[in-house]
């Protein structure tokens, strides 16, 4: 199905053995611009849920990028890193080189990002409302 599908739209497939693909681990880098540019920097494996089993895989198709909020983040990143940039936007910023700017798509991905996080905060939210909820409860019967 998935080769049909993609052939049905004109593109292409490209498959990894998972029991021999060896790609370069970017984490450390990564954790490096988190620690210097905070949240205007994610590596996209972050943003991801996937078996363990697939994170050669991953790693492989996007472990060298990162998103950035803007295109001044990705050229501050680019001038102390050699990691590719995409904005939000869908602009691929790289040494000696920006191209595209996907207009179209690239709203709905920053949607999704923005659902995501606000999503993310709704669950911290809700498990600190539990926790205080709790801690509420516990005090009650303690002064009873």
């Amino acid at each position: 199905p998935l080769l049909d599908e993609a052939r049905r739209r004109g593109g292409q497939v490209r498959v990894w053995p998972l029991d021999r693909l060896r790609s370069r681990d970017h984490s450390a880098e990564h954790a490096a611009l988190s620690a210097r540019f905070g949240a205007r920097v994610v590596a996209p494996r972050e943003l991801l849920r996937f078996p363990e089993r697939v994170a050669p895989a991953v790693r492989q198709a996007l472990g060298g990028h990162v998103i950035v909020d803007s295109d001044a983040t990705a050229a501050q990143v680019i001038a102390c890193s050699t990691l590719p940039c995409v904005t939000t936007d869908g602009t691929v910023h790289e040494r000696g080189r920006v191209s595209g700017g996907h207009r179209g798509e690239s709203r709905s991905f920053r949607l999704m990002l923005e659902q995501q996080l606000a999503s993310e905060a709704a669950r911290q939210a809700s498990v600190g409302a539990a926790a205080a909820r709790e801690a509420l409860t516990s005090l009650e019967e303690a002064l009873a």
